[in-house]
């Protein structure tokens, strides 16, 4: 694995890898109420990385490992593939997921690897809007805050800077809530293509949102699942969740 983390961290220095994976053990070690996890993005390149990542995931005994499809517009992009090409390890993935316990689960993302195959630069979303900002948040690499990959390196779009600023700055800054507003004005359609990793979210409170207009407490039940079940969650509320 090694090898392979050099390859795609182009320029990390030598022994990066362990010193990544002693971040991540102490980080298991010394945490409180936080869920700590890993993820992959899917390409060819590390379609045989994704037993050894699992494996190593178990490991360290962070709390997932999540394999997840990679969003390709078509354009502008630094790779492209044929997204039907995820069939090719589907036995991996199977053997993966199978390495779940009760300290790490191994998270297969098969419905937005499914639906990758089917996208389109034509993609028609069942929403017209980005609303689901302010509960996903996304840093670069050069340390720079954005709400989504799509909009990496795009200025008008850049929330701040974690090497200049602090995250709780950045948060609570004016700058944040308008490049949120921002983006909720313009349909999705103008901004974004490919299987986005708001697309789920933001169905989700699509359907809230119409559901919502009819009665708060229906829309609750019908996204609970019934009404029982959404008095069991009223009830017993779950403890907001913090992750890395």
């Amino acid at each position: 694995m090694e090898d392979k983390y050099d390859k795609i961290h182009k320029g990390v220095p030598k022994g990066s890898f362990e010193k990544i994976k002693g971040i991540i053990a102490k980080a298991v070690k010394s945490k409180c109420q936080c869920t700590i996890g890993m993820q992959m993005v899917l390409i060819p390149e590390c379609f045989d990385q994704v037993v050894p990542l699992a494996k190593l995931g178990v490991e360290l005994g962070v709390d997932y490992v999540q394999v997840k499809q990679f969003s390709d517009a078509g354009t502008g992009m630094p790779m492209h593939f044929d997204m039907h090409r995820y069939a090719e390890i589907s036995e991996s993935l199977k053997e993966a997921e199978s390495l779940s316990n009760e300290k790490t689960s191994i998270i297969i993302k098969w419905h937005a690897l499914e639906e990758s195959k089917n996208i389109t630069m034509e993609r028609v979303w069942s929403f017209e809007k980005c609303l689901d900002l302010p509960f996903l948040f996304q840093v670069s690499g050069n340390g720079k805050c954005y709400p989504c990959g799509w909009m990496f390196n795009k200025d008008e779009f850049c929330y701040g800077d974690l090497q200049t600023q602090s995250l709780y700055d950045i948060l609570h800054s004016e700058r944040y809530w308008g490049v949120i507003e921002k983006i909720a004005k313009i349909p999705v359609k103008q901004l974004c293509n490919g299987q986005c990793r708001h697309s789920c979210s933001n169905e989700f409170m699509d359907k809230f949102l119409k559901a919502y207009r009819g009665s708060v407490k229906y829309a609750l039940a019908d996204l609970a699942g019934s009404e029982e079940q959404y008095k069991k969650l009223k009830d017993n509320p779950p403890e907001h969740i913090s992750f890395i």
